[in-house]
Formats: C-alpha cells, structure tokens, sequence
C-alpha cells in the first residue's frame, strides 16, 4: 500500500479543491456560485451544518441538501478521486471507504463579530485502505459571505 504520506497528502488535497474557490456549481438560477456560497445558502435554508458524502458510492446526507447542482459536484469529485488518487502514487483498487464530513459553524458566524462576514468551516476527508488504516486530510478556514 502507499505510504502514510501520499494517502494522508491526497485526501488533505481532495478536501482543499472541495472548498476552494474555483469548486463552481452550476444552477442556472443562480449563474455559476462558489460550491461553498452555494453550500452556505442551502444551509440557511434548510438550517443544517453538516454535509456527508461517501465519495465511492455518492450517498450524500442530509437530503435537504441534494439538490440536482450539489449532485452535479458531487458526481464531478467522485469521478476525479481515482484520479487524484493515481497522481500520488496510490492505487484506488486498494481504497475501501473514502468519505467527506463538511462542517459549517453558522453558530459562531451569528455570535462573533469577529465572523459576521465569514462562515467558519472545516472540511474532513476519511480513507479506509485494504488494511484497514484509516488515513484523514483536513482543511479549515473562514469562507466570506455577503
């Protein structure tokens, strides 16, 4: 199996494109938003936080948020996983589990003026590999919101 490194150093990268500003969904009612805004206003909304996806099988929760656009991003990251996962040297047959947690802290947003126009996140990517060692990248920081 890959070392420690290269999984560890692939999930970290999975998680940072997931929140990154160039991650852009495509709803023709909005134009072409950040996935993140797009993530922040369905969160208001539908007042949840947290997103989960389990990126070999596509099962996203809650359901309040599967929305065809976030599905449409979800489907584009399932298929680049393999992908990603080749350029750092892991094999994707030896992957058994990979999944996303997406934690938005629209708490902390409402009581820190400090946060007023940023949404903390923290994005988690798990991969179980075939020997069973579960391998985690993560990234967190503060999206800005109008």
């Amino acid at each position: 199996m890959a070392g420690f490194l290269q999984l560890r150093s692939a999930a970290h990268h999975f998680a940072d494109s997931f929140c990154s500003r160039t991650n852009l969904v495509d709803d023709a009612s909005l134009g072409r938003p950040s996935f993140m805004g797009y993530m922040i206003t369905l969160s208001e909304e539908h007042h949840v936080s947290e997103l989960r996806i389990d990126i070999l099988t596509g099962e996203t929760e809650p359901s309040a948020l599967r929305t065809p656009a976030m599905l449409t991003v979800v489907e584009y990251y399932r298929e680049w996983w393999p992908k990603l996962l080749a350029r750092h040297d892991v094999p994707f047959d030896r992957i058994r589990q990979t999944k996303l947690h997406l934690t938005l802290d629209m708490p902390r947003r409402s009581r820190s003026s400090v946060f007023r126009n940023e949404v903390p996140y923290m994005c988690e990517v798990e991969v179980l590999d075939d020997m069973g060692v579960v391998r985690r990248g993560r990234v967190s920081d503060a999206w800005p919101v109008k």
